[in-house]
């Protein structure tokens, strides 16, 4: 079971998501694995994020959001594959090595990186807050529902005067995207989120540094790798609070506010990064407009605070994209990128009138 587990989540969580990737690659004359396969996962997430909410709203069930969820990333995929095969003879993907010395430094960096992904889903555990999280998936699971039932008292959630944090998880359902994959995987919620999630995640926080480094060293492969190594031995000794990011990233990754501050915030910059070199060209820069879009709803799936944290970033990084442009349109366009996350905070407050009132109807 756990072999086919393993498998399973090779399929879903690494090939499934490239292919969708390849739709934001399709331009590119040269292909990237990496990116190809972080645009792949958040449009994943966001998919789910865009279906899972009014459904939750409309009280539907688990299982008729998560076969339109599963339709929609299929028709992404095949998409993906028959652009790809369409422009094959026209791209390829870049070599990695070009010579020994960066061969070995890359696969020295390449095995630092596993053994960390490795940490974060088969050694060290603490902070699961599974009463809560974990719950709420195997409910979803279990019975067929989506926050039907408070995982805290028990009792069915229109009966809960208070909902407290509850509430985020109702315009944030990551657990619900969690339980999704568990049983796309064939395992149990807990066995997802707690061994095989962590270390796909862990790995696209890393993927999204590495992006960040080889566009911020200008392609320079050699100096990537270093600022990789660097970053590596950051989180590994960075275990000074419960809250720094190098705890959440590799003691409890799956939880979704330790997802968007390890791995949507750096993508964010990362965006953003790329914006502001592709200022002259219209085309990669409306991609990469599309691309913020998907990342804040991506954003608002994990967590709450990844909600908040999205809205904030765009708004500072709209303000220095004013400054630096000196064009209100071009700021404006990209404020407008966090037109998602500002419908779902505005939701998160209006909770019980858009979740809880439909009971009494």
């Amino acid at each position: 079971m756990v072999i086919r587990g393993v498998l399973l989540s090779l399929v879903w969580l690494l090939l499934i998501p490239i292919c969708v990737g390849v739709l934001f690659e399709r331009q590119e004359e040269r292909h990237s694995l990496l990116l190809e396969w972080i645009y792949g996962m958040i449009s994943m997430m966001a998919l789910a994020q865009v279906i899972l909410i009014p459904l939750i709203a409309l009280r539907k069930s688990f299982s008729l959001a998560m076969g339109i969820w599963l339709i929609g990333v299929l028709l992404l995929t095949i998409a993906g594959v028959s652009a790809h095969v369409k422009k094959e003879e026209k791209h390829t993907y870049s070599c990695v090595f070009e010579n020994r010395k960066e061969k070995v430094l890359v696969l020295c960096v390449a095995a630092v990186v596993l053994v960390q992904c490795l940490m974060a889903g088969f050694l060290q555990h603490s902070d699961a807050d599974d009463a809560r999280f974990v719950a709420e998936s195997v409910i979803a699971v279990e019975q067929d529902s989506m926050y039907v039932i408070s995982p805290i008292s028990g009792e069915p959630m229109y009966k809960v005067d208070y909902l407290g944090d509850v509430r985020k998880d109702l315009t944030s359902p990551w657990v619900m995207y969690i339980a999704m994959l568990s049983k796309l995987c064939a395992v149990a919620p807990a066995f997802l989120a707690h061994a095989l999630l962590p270390f796909y995640l862990v790995l696209f926080c890393y993927a999204v540094y590495t992006a960040f480094g080889y566009s911020f060293f200008n392609g320079n492969k050699k100096n990537t790798a270093i600022f990789i190594v660097f970053l590596s031995v950051f989180m590994t000794f960075d275990y000074t609070s419960t809250h720094t990011v190098g705890t959440v990233m590799l003691f409890r990754i799956w939880q979704g506010k330790a997802f968007a501050a390890a791995g949507i915030v750096p993508l964010l910059f990362y965006l953003y990064l790329q914006y502001t070199k592709n200022r002259e060209n219209k085309s990669k820069r409306h991609v990469i407009l599309i691309l913020l879009w998907i990342a804040s709803f991506a954003a608002s799936l994990v967590s709450g605070i990844g909600i908040l944290l999205e809205l904030l970033l765009v708004a500072i990084l709209g303000l220095t994209e004013w400054i630096m442009s000196r064009k209100v349109k071009s700021a404006i366009m990209f404020w407008m990128t966090g037109l998602p996350s500002l419908f779902y905070l505005i939701c998160q407050y209006k909770y019980w009138e858009i979740f809880v009132a439909p009971w009494f109807i």
